[in-house]
């Protein structure tokens, strides 16, 4: 599956809001996927040294990361389930860990000052 411009965008700010959502840093993601630091910050950017299969895992692992903090998915525009159907046609993509519920995170005084970041969607953080 090869995306334009605009959907490459539209899917990082995904990808990061669903992070921010799931109360989870990017250190406890790739632990938990199993990624070194470079290759989760390649599968957020959609950087096309990317492997595919990182880019659904981490899809997969905010899926279920999201609701277990509580919080409410922002959903896929790009990278929808469909998609995910069609994408098994070329590699096989494996079923995302279990991911532990966890507690929201408290945002600090500092964030809770800041404005919303540039990869912030719907105004939320």
């Amino acid at each position: 599956m090869s995306l334009n411009a605009a959907q490459r965008a539209l899917t990082r700010a995904e990808l990061a809001e669903n992070l921010a959502r799931s109360g989870r840093t990017g250190e406890q993601v790739a632990a938990e996927l199993g990624l070194g630091a470079e290759q989760l910050d390649a599968a957020l950017r959609l950087d096309r040294s990317a492997s595919p299969l990182d880019v659904w895992a981490l899809r997969d692992h905010l899926t279920a990361a999201v609701p277990a903090a509580g919080a409410a998915l922002l959903p896929w525009s790009v990278l929808t389930d469909d998609a995910r159907a069609m994408a098994t046609a070329w590699f096989p993509l494996p079923a995302a860990p279990a991911v532990a519920p966890s507690a929201p995170s408290a945002p600090s005084a500092a964030s809770a000052l800041s404005a919303p970041s540039a990869t912030s969607v719907g105004g939320r953080r």
